[in-house]
């Protein structure tokens, strides 16, 4: 990684450098061209559409809203509306919130909400409990809910006017799970409309209610309730005593997606049962909110342990027979199906650099970077080489694609900035299309060899964490003196530096 400097270049416009080019494409022109307004049930709302269910049910428009595991429009919308804050762009805030207003009024039953909405050509709205493709479309299932959910609880932050409808939505989603839990701790995959639990997939036994926990504890470290924290706890447990000795990942992709198979299949030659890694991903970022939840390293360490796993279908290196782009950082999908820098690995650049931040491992952090650069490398596509190079390059939209990178964007960016510090753990990375090929500190003295891609700006913003508040640092950037300044404005606001060494690519680009 720490010569990866061209990494989150794409090739089809090798000028996209900065990650506020990739902002402007993806928040203006990808979204200007998926968004359409609607009224629906009085309220204005909005979707960035799809285009899935389209090929799923017959005679349906290409004008969906999804709310599910892949293509979160609630989550794109999210780094969108942050998107519209930090630039005063006020046009853009009022098209986010139309997003987060369509699942505030969407049609919910004692706390269960369906996961897709299609805008019809009349101006009429028709909601699906479930995925259109890979589910089952009656059903309410509750891993796209608890995802939704969680969703749902991160808006409370950018917009606060709607705290009270956030609030009533999850609480009434957090009792659901909660009367539902079986008592070894799994929330059961699909309910019908009456609420039953009848279908018998993934009724005793799934790894995607992993999900559930997430939502549960990010409800109970905002508004309290031992009783969600308690259930989240016992999912956790499930998963740990009932997952992960013999590595049964079980999650809905793993059956019913790209790579369909019965729901008891066993590989016996290779004694492996299907493992797909997006139930891992909401196990990792559940026992990292479980660990804030409870200040409990057990989780903390079991979830490194978790963490761990998925990196084994991470990307290391940038594959020499996938020579038109790079696939460092890029993550593949499950042991039964092939996939190369698939958009859950944007999931996994924030949880990776939270994980970093409370461990100091420098692996996460480096791989987190690498895993946001690689969902800019694979525009526009859901991955790619998908049965070959060349073969099943998807496109469908915002949500599982360029948006959900640039999410994770928006995420980590005021946090690492252009260059990133960490004193306490005496690290230093380039994040954005920049490479630190050297730091050291000496005394207050912070020594930086940097060096910028080819055509990006020269003036970068330096984050830093963990200085110390009373002392004065002075920040030297290839030999040249930078600046100085007090710890605690370091902590707070970092520091704007000049590189001018420029280095060279490090992958072909290829007509």
């Amino acid at each position: 990684l720490m010569g990866s400097i061209d990494n989150q270049r794409n090739p089809l416009d090798p000028s996209m450098i900065d990650l506020e080019d990739w902002a402007d494409l993806t928040w203006y022109d990808t979204c200007d061209r998926d968004y359409t307004a609607f009224e629906y049930n009085g309220r204005n709302c909005g979707l960035l559409t799809s285009r899935r269910v389209m090929d799923t049910i017959p005679g349906a428009s290409e004008k969906d809203g999804w709310y599910q595991i892949w293509a979160n429009a609630l989550r794109t919308a999210y780094g969108w509306i942050r998107f519209g804050l930090r630039t005063h762009d006020e046009e853009v805030v009022e098209r986010a919130k139309g997003i987060l207003n369509a699942v505030l009024v969407c049609p919910r039953n004692g706390g269960a909400f369906p996961a897709i909405l299609e805008l019809q050509e009349d101006g009429n709205v028709r909601w699906f409990n479930d995925d259109t493709w890979a589910g089952f479309k009656e059903e309410y299932h509750s891993v796209n809910m608890g995802w939704t959910g969680y969703w749902l609880l991160r808006w409370e932050d950018v917009c606060p006017e709607s705290r009270d409808e956030i609030y009533q939505m999850c609480a009434e989603l957090a009792d659901f799970f909660v009367r539902n839990q079986n008592e070894d701790g799994c929330i059961p995959a699909w309910f019908t409309t009456e609420l039953e639990a009848k279908r018998e997939e993934f009724r005793e036994f799934n790894a995607e209610c992993s999900a559930c926990a997430l939502f549960l504890a990010e409800m109970y470290i905002r508004h309290g309730n031992k009783t969600y924290l308690e259930c989240a706890e016992k999912v956790g447990r499930f998963i740990l005593e009932k997952v992960l000795p013999r590595n049964r990942w079980f999650d809905l992709e793993a059956f019913l997606s790209c790579s369909p198979k019965p729901f008891d299949y066993y590989d016996a030659y290779t004694a492996q049962y299907p493992q797909c890694n997006m139930a891992q991903v909401f196990a990792s970022q559940a026992f990292l909110v479980l660990y804030q939840a409870t200040g409990d390293r057990f989780w903390l360490e079991n979830g490194c342990g978790i963490t761990d796993y998925t990196s084994l279908t991470q990307a290391v290196w940038n594959h020499l027979l996938i020579r038109k782009r790079p696939t460092l950082g890029g993550y593949t999908t499950q042991n039964t199906d092939g996939e190369w820098c698939d958009h859950r690995q944007d999931y996994m650049a924030v949880t990776f650099m939270e994980y970093y931040r409370l461990t100091g491992n420098m692996d996460y952090l480096e791989r987190g970077i690498a895993a946001l650069r690689a969902g800019f490398a694979s525009y526009p596509y859901e991955n790619f080489a998908h049965c070959g190079e060349n073969g099943m390059n998807y496109i469908s939209g915002v949500n599982w694609g360029i948006g959900t990178a640039q999410v994770s964007a928006e995420e980590m960016y005021p946090i690492l900035g252009d260059i990133y510090m960490n004193l306490k753990y005496g690290h230093a990375i380039g994040v954005n299309a920049v490479t630190v090929t050297g730091f050291r500190k000496e005394g207050n003295e912070l020594h930086l060899e940097a060096e910028v891609a080819e055509g990006m700006r020269n003036r970068l913003h330096v984050s830093v964490e963990n200085a110390n508040e009373e002392a004065k640092y002075s920040v030297y950037v290839n030999g040249v003196l930078a600046g100085s300044a007090g710890g605690a404005v370091l902590n707070q606001g970092g520091m704007d530096v000049t590189v001018t060494r420029t280095g060279s690519r490090r992958w072909p680009i290829l007509p």
